[in-house]
């Protein structure tokens, strides 16, 4: 198999998505419908839950031609479900397929009993994401076991989390922060809260909702991780630079900014997208000693890197050394597109502060109004660093 790059899949290494419990089955489909395997070559997905009617009723595969490009790729990715290079594993856990009540004690069982199945399909992948709910039964008990499977297996896990609304009642916050908690100690979590669904929103159906919170975070991670494992950039990043950033600490967060405006965007408002993501604590940044990225587009100049990776050192806690900090981008730029995008990772290792609720804007000082080109923008000036911003790239003096 060939992937975009022109690397064959013995080249590519390979990126593992464990989607567990009724959660993660819906972030798994999302995922199915999105992503054409054919492009996707290096991604292999195991979806795990004890609520067998829910995989027979998202997984079920169809007669005759699916016309919907979404549905194409649903189909697809189930046509993938055997031989050696198997790109889509369903794992039905426990014997009764009705659930864990609720309770993760009985998903921790019941994904001890399947770790043979777990570890196997961990032995093909190089990295893995974790994705799934806490509050309940399967995700809150199945998503610790896996989790220190993959870091005993060294597969570097990352855990995006969704936690449940006010409105689920008590009980499931607490057993969702106890879980928050125990992946914590494991390994990089993103933590995803659905209690900041914006306004707006509480209009829509649950569905159209879940829909939206994969395109804030799991998918463009996903495609992220693609670019980063598939191609060789201009300013390379590569897989084993990712593994390195996430050891830097346990609480992790993520973002993303498409520069789509006709005459480009302020360095502010892009740094404020990346770092205001609405469904995650956004304070990580404030403690976190590393973050990580990757810039997309022809047009990214050394400047706007440079401008850039000084905002966002900005951010950071004036309290923790220099020589104890790392902003390291990747940049792609001889892409066959006319997009143009920035995406981070902020890892830190103590937890975020209590004060500031996840959800709010990020609050970005930035001296001037720089701004960051759009695709196909023609060049007028020189992007001056601010003195501030200079000297926090470690210049004596103002650029010029």
């Amino acid at each position: 198999m060939t992937n975009p790059s022109g690397k064959t899949s013995a080249q590519v290494p390979t990126l593992g998505l464990i989607c567990v419990g009724g959660c993660g089955t819906n972030n798994a489909l999302e995922v199915l419908r999105e992503l054409d395997p054919d492009k996707h070559g290096h991604l292999y997905i195991l979806v795990c839950n004890t609520d067998h009617p829910q995989l027979e009723h998202h997984f079920a595969a169809q007669s005759g031609d699916a016309e919907d490009q979404k549905e194409k790729n649903l189909q697809k990715w189930l046509k993938r479900q055997t031989g050696e290079s198997a790109q889509l594993s369903i794992l039905h856990l426990g014997e009764s397929g009705m659930g864990a009540g609720g309770l993760p004690e009985v998903g921790e069982e019941v994904t001890r009993a399947s770790i043979g199945t777990i570890c196997e399909f961990l032995g093909k992948v190089k990295v893995v994401v974790i994705v799934g709910g806490a509050g309940k039964g399967s995700g809150s008990g199945g998503i610790p076991v896996i989790a220190q499977l993959a870091k005993d297996g060294g597969k570097s896990p990352l855990v995006i989390l969704t936690m449940p609304r006010a409105a689920e009642g008590g009980k499931r916050l607490k057993k969702a922060q106890q879980v928050r908690d125990k992946l914590n100690a494991i390994c990089p979590t993103i933590v995803i809260y659905n209690e900041n669904i914006p306004k707006e929103s509480l209009t829509l159906t649950y569905k159209e909702v879940w829909s939206e919170i994969n395109l804030s975070c799991l998918l463009p991670m996903l495609l992220a991780l693609q670019e980063i494992i598939l191609e060789v950039g201009d300013l390379n990043f590569d897989l084993n630079d990712y593994v390195a950033g996430l050891s830097e600490g346990n609480f992790a967060q993520f973002g993303r900014c498409d520069i789509t405006a006709e005459k480009g965007e302020s360095l502010k408002s892009i740094a404020e997208q990346l770092l205001s993501n609405i469904y995650q604590d956004h304070t990580i940044v404030n403690k976190a000693r590393q973050i990580f990225g990757w810039l997309h587009g022809k047009s990214w100049t050394v400047q706007e890197h440079d401008a850039l990776v000084a905002c966002l050192r900005e951010q950071m806690s004036k309290d923790i050394p220099e020589d104890e900090i790392e902003i390291n981008f990747g940049i792609y730029q001889t892409v066959q597109d006319d997009k143009k995008w920035a995406a981070i990772v902020a890892v830190a290792k103590d937890p975020p502060a209590d004060a500031v609720s996840p959800g709010a804007k990020h609050k970005v000082a930035v001296t001037g109004e720089i701004r960051i080109r759009a695709e196909g923008e023609e060049v007028q000036e020189k992007i001056p660093l601010t003195t501030r911003m200079a000297a926090g790239l470690g210049f004596g003096k103002k650029a010029s």
